[in-house]
């Protein structure tokens, strides 16, 4: 058994190196950028405006120190980093899921840009363990321990940190890990401690009104919920704005599930030039 983990995980690091020089996008140089600026002392906010959260900025930091001024070295220091997070994420999943699943995740990401320390695919990989082990407990209607709350909460704040669109993703497993916890003390001391760090960082660093309007006001009113928005609208309805957003994902999703039972598994590929 020990003796397969390693095939398996040596072949999901190849897989990692494989992928990570595959394709780039202007995005990801923001990233980088910051993480630059950072090891110079210039911090996210106060130093540079950014509408994006600041977790990418500072794994950014932590690479540029081994892959120096090289994008390819930088990316294959990345596929490392992400070696680890999958190893992590498959530690707090062992008992549920098996490492084929990290396979999968790993040969499917150059179809959603997932070798690219991007903020959306970042936090979607941090809402994995978060999501999963909430899921797994309620369906096998096994007690979520304190353990199980710290995880759930640190992976969750990091992924609506680092990308503020996952917010309704992660307020939804908030609420829903409330409910099946039913420990409101507990809970709300948990999942408040990963906010209240952040907020002393932000006083620290004297970021705090920086980021109050880059990334809270200037999303509202220019970036994320920018769209979809009425023409000459001015206001902002969060609870419209879900609406809108899970409808137009039903209509997209809808014509790709009944086009499922057509599409010819010999050759994948065919349907996956017709996607693009």
């Amino acid at each position: 058994m020990r003796s397969r983990l390693i095939i398996l995980f040596a072949a999901l690091f190849t897989i990692l190196i494989a992928n990570s020089l595959y394709a780039s996008y202007p995005d990801e140089f923001d990233n980088i950028l910051g993480g630059k600026l950072i090891l110079h002392g210039i911090l996210p906010y106060s130093g540079f405006f950014s509408h994006h959260g600041p977790i990418s900025y500072w794994i950014a930091a932590v690479i540029n120190i081994f892959s120096g001024t090289s994008f390819v070295h930088f990316r294959l220091v990345l596929a490392v980093f992400y070696f680890g997070l999958f190893f992590i994420i498959y530690k707090i999943l062992k008992k549920y899921v098996s490492v084929l699943f990290i396979l999968a995740l790993a040969v499917s990401m150059p179809f959603f840009w997932g070798q690219m320390l991007l903020a959306d695919t970042l936090s979607a990989y941090l809402l994995v363990p978060a999501y999963g082990l909430f899921l797994y407990k309620s369906f096998l209607n096994e007690k979520l321990n304190s353990r199980d709350l710290w995880l759930i909460s640190v992976f969750s704040a990091l992924t609506v940190l680092n990308s503020p669109t996952y917010l309704y993703a992660v307020g939804f497993l908030a609420l829903f890990t409330l409910l099946y916890s039913k420990n409101l003390k507990k809970f709300l001391i948990i999942f408040a401690i990963p906010y209240i760090i952040f907020g002393f960082y932000l006083l620290v660093t004297g970021s705090l009104p920086n980021f109050l309007y880059q990334e809270v006001n200037y999303n509202k009113s220019y970036y994320i919920y920018n769209y979809p928005r009425p023409p000459g609208s001015t206001s902002f309805n969060p609870i419209r704005y879900m609406v809108v957003i899970m409808n137009n994902f039903i209509n997209q999703y809808q014509p790709l599930l009944a086009g499922l039972k057509g599409t010819d598994f010999r050759f994948p590929m065919t349907a996956t030039f017709w996607s693009v």
